[in-house]
């Protein structure tokens, strides 16, 4: 075809379309729809997708400019991911070009290349000569190029230059003389980043009949042609990964592949033990939390097909997989999987569906915790439900005791952690048994008030309080959403008075209050402060598995997917914090965590028990939890959600506009009248202000947009309402699972 469609690189409502290019016939018998290109744009060079070629223009020839040159050896883009990606772009109201760059290669967009294949300088014998030959021709004083050429000789060819050297004890100038002479050459051979995971031991794992039910249950369907995804809602410690392995081989066996998605990178180093003890080598790893280096090989492993299952958090979704069969989720429910930055605002979940749909792939989703939005699906049929209610090897679910906190204080206890907690700690490290502590709040104190005036320090650019962190004896204050850090003043800014006091308590005060009160305890603490470096998630974990930690303290990392057989002890703190949140998903969330972190207790041989401290045991979200009753939560959830029009009765979609305060609310209220004059079918709430109003500096406005659960927001919508002033920017985040 004389000309491409090509999708540019460049991020505006304008130009968010197809531009044709002329193909300069050199590269007319290789291009093809996929290839990433590099085009003229204006006066610059962008990068570009091709997705169509056509014989005709859609103007006029004298217009068309040439393609410069294509950017990888191969496409990296199929009609799969072409037709996902559109889906992406019209339903999430982004860009197409947004939606395409979840496909590429990890890092390596034109102009901001952070990744390439790593090489190592080889050395061999140049072909067609004989070593022997050169041997003799060789002088008899030039030992160390004999040395060199009998190694080569010995080993094989090809052999990496620092290797050859290290074991002749010969230099450069002597491996140069032989490269002179025509004897050898050196190439650059591309080697892989090898990361180190363990794999379990195999172990001969029989299925209790509600396992083997649900499998049979799944691929009946699939072999009678249907589709629907499966819902697997089993209680924590029910065998949901055996669940999960045993439909992958099936999958494996008919030559087809598979993307396991998980919801925090801490549990990689579990889940990819499993998966390699059961499939061996055959397994790539994509996350963040990898190098980029690292991910660009693992893509490039998938590309290739020299792997079948990829594992990883959201972004492993796009995993370049050519014939994709299987999709599992574990943990549906998490709000990880939906991306909360940027303009394309996807879920991991939804596109997997949509993924599927493309490739004829199955999708499972798993949890003991599932999304109202799933269950309800699964309760109309549009999912195939099934039910794991008991846990494997007929062990009993853990115990869980509430204690309130109030009555805690009038009996004169004014510590952090309840009398009742204190002592199954105690009696739990004395049985040598394991415990967690979680706490969904790091820091050490939530924030420091000034008890003369009422003054509560908050940061200069965001409108939230500063978190008090402690390292040592030094005491800083920092904001969790711009990353400002100061030190902890001497006076209150307000009054100048010294009365400052730090109130509210996070994982640092946790762990210093266990080194007191239990000085022979080893204490683990995982939150996102010890988090930060590579490879540290599994070093914590590791070590808490191993034995060599008594007490695990963590947010809510912690609280889902890890499986620790000597835990028999999971101590809630503040249990019912999240319930105030002002969302209306923070009944369903609360009760999601703490049944999860329950779900952590009692998973070996020995019984467990749960330790919750709350100041409302009452509450029915707290009750629900406390009988393991997710089918009675859900009732009463769901209908307080029809009552009020949310989600999943009625779709819910949110546009913020941030900025400088009055160019905000202005245009937030210019859009909602364009909104009820040309969209009349969607109710508008609001302006008002975001529960964060100002962050980084920017204030913070926002419109609620409510339809029907059938109806969608008319795709790339900012191409028709009013244009923002400059320094104003919106975005749209369509089925939002935050709203702050």
């Amino acid at each position: 075809m004389e000309f491409a469609g090509v999708i540019v690189d460049v991020k505006a409502p304008a130009v968010d379309r197809l531009f044709h290019y002329r193909v300069p016939p050199p590269l007319r018998p290789t291009l093809e729809i996929g290839h990433r290109v590099l085009v003229p744009f204006g006066r610059r060079r962008v990068e570009g997708y091709v997705i169509e070629f056509t014989d005709s223009a859609a103007v006029s020839e004298d217009k068309i400019r040439d393609i410069d040159r294509v950017l990888d050896p191969q496409p990296v883009l199929d009609q799969s991911s072409l037709a996902t990606a559109h889906w992406m772009a019209c339903y999430y109201q982004g860009f197409l070009a947004q939606a395409l760059q979840h496909f590429l290669p990890p890092g390596t967009r034109y102009g901001r290349e952070r990744a390439k294949a790593k090489t190592q300088l080889t050395v061999e014998i140049c072909p067609g000569l004989d070593a022997e030959q050169m041997l003799c021709q060789l002088s008899p004083q030039a030992h160390r190029q004999r040395e060199l050429l009998s190694c080569l000789m010995k080993h094989g060819n090809p052999m990496p230059v620092q290797k050859l050297l290290a074991e002749t004890g010969a230099g450069h100038s002597s491996l140069s003389t032989l490269e002179k002479k025509g004897f050898v050459r050196k190439r650059a051979v591309p080697i892989e980043r090898k990361l180190q995971w363990a794999a379990d031991e195999v172990k001969t794992v029989q299925l209790t009949d509600e396992q083997q039910s649900v499998i049979q249950r799944a691929w009946c369907e699939w072999e009678q042609g249907k589709n629907r995804p499966v819902l697997l809602h089993g209680v924590t410690g029910s065998g949901k990964t055996e669940v999960y392995l045993r439909l992958l081989e099936r999958i494996l066996r008919q030559d087809r592949q598979a993307i396991v998605l998980i919801p925090e990178i801490a549990l990689t180093p579990q889940t990819v033990g499993r998966f390699r003890g059961r499939f061996g080598d055959s397994i790539a790893v994509l996350h963040s939390g990898l190098s980029w280096g690292e991910r660009y090989d693992q893509w490039h492993k998938i590309r290739a097909g020299q792997v079948s299952v990829a594992i990883g958090a959201r972004s492993a979704i796009f995993a370049p997989f050519q014939r994709l069969g299987l999709i599992i989720i574990d943990e549906e429910h998490e709000t990880t999987y939906k991306q909360e930055e940027g303009s394309l605002k996807y879920h991991a979940r939804d596109t997997a569906i949509v993924r599927a749909q493309q490739t004829g792939a199955h999708v499972v989703l798993g949890s003991a915790t599932p999304s109202l939005e799933s269950y309800q699906k699964a309760v109309r049929g549009e999912y195939l439900l099934s039910e794991l209610s008991h846990r494997v090897e007929h062990r009993a679910m853990p115990r869980l005791i509430t204690v309130d906190m109030r009555e805690e204080f009038m009996r004169g206890n004014r510590h952090m952690f309840s009398r009742l907690l204190k002592q199954r700690l105690q009696a739990n490290l004395d049985a040598g048994h394991q415990s967690i502590v979680f706490l969904n709040r790091r820091g050490f104190a939530s924030f420091m008030l000034c008890r003369q005036c009422g003054h509560v320090l908050e940061c200069p650019n965001c409108k939230v309080s500063l978190t008090q962190h402690r390292t040592g004896q030094i005491n800083r204050l920092s904001c969790h959403y711009c990353g400002l850090s100061e030190q902890v003043p001497q006076h209150c800014p307000q009054c100048q008075s010294t009365y400052l006091r730090a109130f509210g308590s996070g994982t640092q005060q946790a762990e210093a209050a266990l080194r007191e009160l239990f000085p022979s305890a080893r204490l683990v603490r995982m939150d996102a402060d010890t988090t930060r470096r590579k490879g540290s998630h599994q070093k914590l974990l590791d070590t808490f598995r191993c034995g060599d930690a008594d007490i695990l303290i963590g947010t809510q990392m912690i609280a889902k997917g890890l499986d620790f057989p000597m835990v028999t002890l999971v101590g809630v703190l503040s249990a019912d914090l999240s319930l105030n949140f002002p969302d209306f998903r923070a009944g369903e969330r609360t009760f999601q965590l703490l049944t999860q972190v329950s779900g952590r207790s009692g998973r070996g041989a020995h019984p467990g028990d749960v330790v919750v401290q709350c100041y409302e045991p009452n509450h029915h979200v707290i009750e629900a939890v406390k009988r393991g009753n997710f089918r009675s939560f859900f009732r009463r959830e769901i209908r307080f959600r029809r009552e009020a029009g949310y989600p999943p009765e009625q779709r819910l979609s949110r546009v913020l506009c941030s900025g400088p305060e009055e160019g905000v609310i202005d245009h937030c209220r210019t859009l909602q009248q364009w909104f009820q004059t040309h969209c009349p079918s969607i109710e508008v709430v609001g302006p008002s202000a975001a529960p964060l109003e100002r962050i980084k500096g920017r204030y913070r406005w926002h419109l609620l947009l409510r339809y029907g659960s059938q109806e969608r927001l008319p795709a790339r919508i900012s191409q028709y309402w009013p244009v923002p002033p400059p320094q104003v920017s919106v975005s749209v985040d369509v089925e939002p699972l935050l709203l702050l």
